[in-house]
């Protein structure tokens, strides 16, 4: 089975910091503690992948991400600026996570051959950091 490894860089609570690249990217909501630069997430609510530029992507979605927050809280992002395999490694995040804004069809079908997947970096609220797909799709991920 192939590995694929995902390196979440964050958490953001703006798009000012968030790169003009390409990538996956992880929705949250979040309180945010601005006289200690922290975060506390709440809920992951998305994940979302753009070839070209993860920034523009987000901006485009933002107002849907913000309907989902509560009074008080914020939204911010981790991402990985990585563009390899990029189709594979988001629709297994997809769906092994099942994010709330998600396609129904992204989250109940993986879609690829068997493989293997590590989640590194800022990867709170993952229900899983390390796992296997099994299935029996011909689909070969690799880009």
């Amino acid at each position: 089975m192939a590995l694929y490894k995902v390196e979440l860089r964050g958490y953001r609570v703006s798009t000012t910091s968030i790169p003009e690249e390409g990538g996956i990217y992880v929705v949250y909501r979040c309180s945010h503690d601005k006289e200690n630069h922290r975060v506390f997430l709440k809920e992951m609510i998305y994940i979302g992948r753009n070839k070209n530029n993860i920034k523009q992507d987000i901006q485009e979605k933002e107002p849907d991400f913000k309907q989902k927050k509560q009074a008080e809280e914020e939204i911010c992002y981790s991402f990985s600026i990585d563009t390899r395999d990029i189709d594979i490694k988001a629709r297994a995040l997809i769906f092994m996570q099942k994010p709330i804004l998600n396609e129904e069809s992204e989250k109940n079908n993986f879609g690829y051959t068997s493989s293997n997947f590590i989640i590194e970096g800022k990867n709170n609220l993952f229900k899983f950091k390390r796992f296997g797909i099994t299935t029996k799709s011909k689909k070969d991920g690799r880009d």
